[in-house]
């Protein structure tokens, strides 16, 4: 807004698509494989799952091997699948442990989770940065695994070149270091 005051910038979120199509939004940013078929899209950045506790719970400080997490609670996603994806991409068979433990359908409750020391949670790195760089939480172990789905800035392709959208979008795209 500093950059470009003349654009009226309307944050809305929600687990739907929005619907560029109507002209209910001019730009979108979404999560997924980046296939948007009809659109014209642009990966902002993909992130990584990190597994995270409280300094308390992990009052010893980091484990020592991605194994080394599977005797403390565990807190789970909505789908009970990010701890064996995180412990599978490290050669660690999962135990059916792995998907045992309280869940949550979003990563900024299981940041908050793991803050209150309920146990460690595997989260995608961009929901945990200000926690840890709070101290809140600790890396459980520096053993970052990528995300195959990446976040998109999305607008229709007969949209791209109209002044305010091609700013916004220049400017999501340096935000995101990939312009």
């Amino acid at each position: 807004m500093a950059t470009y005051p003349g654009i009226e910038v309307r944050v809305e979120t929600s687990v739907q698509l929005a619907d560029l199509g109507r002209g209910a939004a001019d730009v979108a940013v979404r999560h997924g494989l980046g296939n948007y078929p009809g659109l014209d899209s642009v990966r902002l950045f993909s992130p990584h799952l990190i597994a995270v506790g409280s300094p308390d719970l992990l009052i010893d400080g980091p484990v020592s091997s991605p194994a080394d997490c599977l005797p403390y609670p565990l807190l789970q996603d909505r789908d009970r699948t990010d701890w064996s994806v995180w412990l599978e991409a490290h050669g660690v068979k999962a135990s059916p442990s792995a998907a045992k433990g309280p869940s949550d359908a979003d990563d900024a409750l299981l940041v908050q989770g793991a803050i209150a020391g309920q146990g460690l949670a595997i989260v995608r790195d961009v929901y945990a940065a200000g926690a840890l760089a709070a101290g809140r939480i600790i890396l459980a172990i520096d053993a970052p695994v990528p995300t195959p789905a990446g976040y998109f800035v999305v607008t229709r392709p007969n949209r791209v070149s109209v002044p305010k959208i091609a700013a916004f979008r220049q400017w999501i795209m340096q935000e995101a270091g990939v312009a």
